[in-house]
């Protein structure tokens, strides 16, 4: 087994934030934390506003929230760009964290 680590910087927020909105709101309301019912009654609009003035850390968090939340995809993406290089991998795990 390996195990690779990725670390990623310069994330497209905004563009992360808008295709996931539902989830994202979704995964918001469950948490339970402040931001839940604010936004779940507020609609789309607002939700993208209070996001792009979310603190980096905040926005780190949501997405690393999100990743892990679509691991089970995620690698089966990896698995399947893999196969087209003609290499047979099988993803065992796919987590992301916020880099304190």
């Amino acid at each position: 087994m390996i195990k690779i680590e990725i670390e990623v910087s310069d994330v497209d927020y905004d563009g992360l934030f808008d295709r996931y909105l539902p989830q994202l709101l979704d995964q918001l309301r469950r948490t339970g934390g402040p931001l839940g019912p604010l936004l779940s009654g507020g609609g789309e609009s607002l939700a993208r506003a209070v996001l792009r003035k979310a603190s980096p850390s905040t926005r780190d968090r949501l997405a690393a929230e999100l990743i892990n939340t679509n691991a089970e995809r995620l690698s089966g993406e990896l698995e399947a760009l893999a196969s087209r290089q003609g290499v047979s991998i099988r993803i065992a795990g796919l987590r992301a964290r916020e880099k304190p």
